[in-house]
Order: C-alpha cells, then structure tokens, then sequence
C-alpha cells in the first residue's frame, strides 16, 4: 500500500503539480520532449560528452549544456520524470526563486566539474569513462538536499526493520545511479560533489538567486503559460477566518462541524502536525489539511503540496 501511495498519492496523478513546482515542471517537459526527439532523429552523437576533446578543440562547446537535456533510454526517462515529481518537494520548501538558483549553481558547477576531470584524467588513462548524457549530476546534488533537508512523511517497518517512505526515493534514485554503469556512476558522483559544494558555508553557493526583475518577468510571463486549470468545487466550503484566533486549537475546534459531522471528528496526532509545519507549512494549514485527510499525515502532505 505505501508503494503504491508513493506511486500514485491521493489524486491519482503526476501531472497537476505546476502551482507547487512551476521549474520542475518546465524541466522535466524539456528534458522528455528533448530525449523522445533525440532518439527519433539519432542524433545523440552531436550532442553528448563522449570526446571532450571537441569542445576544446573543435569549439562544440555546446555539448556541455546539450549532453545534459536529454537520456538515451526509456527506462531512464522514466525514472527521471517519476523522481522529479518526488523531488519537487524541495522546490515547494525552497521557492521557485531559490530553486531556480540552486539549478544555475548546480548546472554551472557541473559543467566546470566534468570539464576539468575529463581533462586531467583522459589523457592519463586511456579507458577512462565518458560522462553519462542525462541530468545525472541534477538528480544527484537534490538527493543531497533531499537527505539533508526533507523529513519523513510516515514510517514503517520492513522484516522488522524501521524505515520511512523517503526509501522508495532513494531506491529509485540508486535504480537511475547504475542505470549506464560507470558512465552514470562517475555523472552522479560530480552531482554529489556539486551538491555538497552548494551546501557548504565556505562558498556561500545557496545564497545565489536571480535578480528580482528576471523573477518578475518569469511570473509575468512564463508561469501562465504552464498552470493547469483546475476544477472549481460546485459548492465550495466556507472555512472560518484563521486571523479571527490566535489559537490552533480554537481554530481546530471551529472546523470541525465544517470538514466533518460530529460523529467522524479525527483525533490530531501532535506529532503529525509538527511534521507538515517541518516541510514548511503554516500550522493552521497543516490542522486543516489533517482535519479533512481524518488525521492521515501522509495524505495531508500530499493535500497540502497539491494546494501549493
């Protein structure tokens, strides 16, 4: 059940999650329509970064960038587009203003990074690995923050054993890692390096975001362009003011009646409230969400990020 929970949380869907992750989003759709054109036209030779050598020498110096859009198997896009819609929980925690920053730091990290071992290394040994094409190094620098910055949302046992859903990431995570051997191996290893120089506080990298004006623009025009439209409720349901208490609990009490007749009122778990206000929400929001889910933490999580 929580395998399946992971695969398809609470609205059946994978898609409608643009209003929490508009940059995840955006990424995903290039880097699918780019590897389905790559494979129809053959052309993955002219973009990747088997020789570097032809960026320095013969200027192809779009490779650096190009070799990173797209994947050479299926089974790899589909594990990228399923783990970008689980890591777009970082986006929702960081904003899409500091994510977008995060993947400038991250991209240009990566570029310099690959750049300098191929390098050094290449001429020294003469089987060295090429860099795997696919946004490997990506994917591995958010594992890194996801590790590090993302609570559980519930957890369980296995043959005894007390693990939490973020497992059914890091198996996927590791699927993708090996999926090219060496060459994945050695990609996800400069993401991991980037990762940890982003989170270092002697480069002071996470402080990085666009100006504001760019930010502006990009609301202005881009993010219309992408939103989904979503249903509006027939008769939609009046909650009551959160400004009008102080008190979570108060305001607990007053949605009661509303969300629920009184003979199904859930038992909120304190325990389960501190968690969602732990991923960054509001902790009147994480009452409610967890008073219509009656009391399950791991579909309110789910509720709360499809709101946004």
């Amino acid at each position: 059940a929580g395998f399946c929970n992971f695969l398809f949380p609470l609205n059946g869907t994978m898609i409608n999650f643009v209003d929490n992750a508009p940059l995840t989003k955006i990424w995903i759709i290039a880097v699918t329509v780019t590897s389905i054109t790559v494979a129809m036209t053959k052309s993955s030779k002219h973009l990747d970064l088997h020789d570097i050598s032809l960026v320095y020498s013969r200027g192809q110096i779009w490779r650096l960038f190009t070799s990173q859009l797209f994947f050479k198997t299926a089974s790899e896009l589909m594990l990228a587009i399923i783990l970008g819609y689980w890591l777009r929980v970082w986006e929702r925690l960081m904003g899409t203003a500091r994510f977008a920053g995060f993947f400038a730091v991250i991209w240009g990290l990566t570029i310099f990074l690959q750049t300098g071992i191929e390098v050094v290394f290449t001429p020294l040994f003469s089987s060295f690995p090429t860099f795997a094409s696919g946004p490997y190094p990506f994917f591995a620098a958010a594992f890194i923050l996801f590790f590090r910055e993302v609570p559980p949302t519930y957890k369980f046992k296995i043959f005894g054993m007390g693990t939490n859903d973020k497992i059914f990431v890091y198996a996927l995570g590791f699927q993708l890692w090996f999926a090219s051997g060496l060459h994945s191996l050695l990609s996800g290893s400069v993401g991991i390096l980037a990762g940890m120089a982003y989170k270092s506080s002697a480069f002071r990298l996470s402080k990085f975001e666009f100006p504001e004006v760019l930010n502006r623009l990009a609301i202005r025009f881009i993010l219309p362009s992408i939103q989904s439209q979503r249903n509006q409720p027939s008769r939609p349901i009046v909650l009551p003011n959160p400004q009008s208490t102080n008190d979570p609990q108060t305001y607990a009490e007053q949605l009661l009646p509303v969300v629920n007749p009184p003979a199904m009122q859930p038992q909120i778990d304190e325990n389960s409230v501190q968690l969602l206000v732990g991923l960054g929400f509001p902790r009147d929001r994480a009452v409610v969400a967890l008073l219509r889910c009656g009391g399950d933490r791991e579909m309110a999580a789910h509720a709360l990020l499809e709101e946004g």
